[in-house]
């Protein structure tokens, strides 16, 4: 009885320090078991519920990418159904959204997510794309995605509103919709052109394995003379003046 009784007090002691951990230990915990490279100046709350100030979190290969603010609700009882839900919402310069990422044993689960990021965003992950200084706001909108080790599931969308690039004074240069799937071990993107003067269309896919593949064309519809530089950028284009556009 006397060893029950340790062992239940120890348990309820490593209960106490769970419940009761700093938000600070988040960041550690991510840090130390995800390499996420995340950092903060400031943090309030608990490690089950609090915020954080200026955020910055490094994508592998790419630049820092900086939040004014994140708070989160870890949601515990979800453990009793095998999961571990956990409510975000970050706020920064051109950048706001919600979510709700939910941990499994296999995987993560994204679920109601609205997003708005600054287009530039896209450079700092992918830096390839420095080049061409984009401008303008991307948002994404998924009401569920899996990801699993090699696999991915789901459906969403991307839009890209008064896109624009530094190197052309056309601006902005249009509007765009892509639709994105996950397709087992790919993510598969379907990209159009809503309205605007640079038509822009393609496919690509992305893979843990190689990384993004696009391929596309791109064509001036109106004020054809101010943006062939930007689009000389691409190479020559084909008789229909098409310009291909590849990475």
């Amino acid at each position: 009885m006397k060893l029950l009784s340790w062992l239940a007090g120890g348990l309820l002691y490593l209960a106490f320090l769970a419940a009761t951990a700093p938000a600070s230990t988040l960041f550690w915990l991510a840090n130390r078991f995800a390499a996420a490279g995340i950092t903060t100046s400031a943090a309030s709350g608990t490690l089950w519920r609090g915020e954080a100030r200026d955020v910055s979190f490094t994508p592998p290969g790419g630049k820092a990418i900086g939040l004014e603010r994140l708070a989160w609700n870890i949601r515990p009882l979800g453990l009793a159904f095998g999961q571990l839900p956990v409510d975000i919402e970050f706020s920064g310069t051109e950048a706001r959204g919600q979510g709700t990422l939910r941990l499994t044993p296999s995987g993560l689960d994204i679920t109601q997510l609205d997003a708005t990021l600054p287009a530039v965003w896209l450079a700092h992950i992918q830096p390839r794309l420095e080049t061409f200084r984009l401008e303008g706001a991307i948002t994404l909108r998924s009401k569920e995605f899996s990801l699993r080790q090699d696999h991915y599931q789901g459906q969403g969308e991307i839009l890209w509103q008064q896109a624009a690039f530094g190197l052309s004074q056309v601006k902005p240069v249009g509007n765009y919709r892509g639709e994105i799937g996950g397709k087992g071990e790919r993510i598969q993107l379907q990209l159009q052109t809503q309205n605007g003067p640079l038509e822009l269309a393609g496919s690509g896919t992305w893979s843990k394995q190689s990384g993004i593949h696009f391929i596309g064309t791109a064509k001036a519809r109106e004020r054809e003379s101010e943006l062939t530089p930007l689009l000389r950028l691409l190479g020559r284009p084909d008789p229909s003046g098409f310009y291909a556009l590849k990475f």
